[in-house]
């Protein structure tokens, strides 16, 4: 699992069926490229390959349009494209 919170990782991870054995974590901010390509490559040399990929990256603005910048729309756009 990757993120950029690691107390909320090491929560998700122990709520696995296993605690979390199975399971490793890295933190990352998944919206910037070069973050998630080491985060890939650190995957690939941990574990030795990638089975599968889940992009669970979400943003909500929770405001009114009319008061919402332009940098926001375009922040929210970002992490859910």
């Amino acid at each position: 699992m990757v993120g950029r919170d690691q107390a909320k990782l090491d929560t998700m991870r122990q709520q696995l069926p296993d605690g979390g054995a199975s399971a490793s974590t890295l933190m990352a901010d998944v919206t910037d490229s070069k973050q998630v390509e080491n985060a890939i490559n650190t995957v690939a040399e941990l574990h030795g390959r990638i089975d599968s990929v889940a992009n669970c990256v979400g943003s909500i603005v929770l405001k009114s349009a009319h008061t919402t910048t332009d940098a926001e729309f375009d922040q929210a756009g970002r992490m859910t494209s």
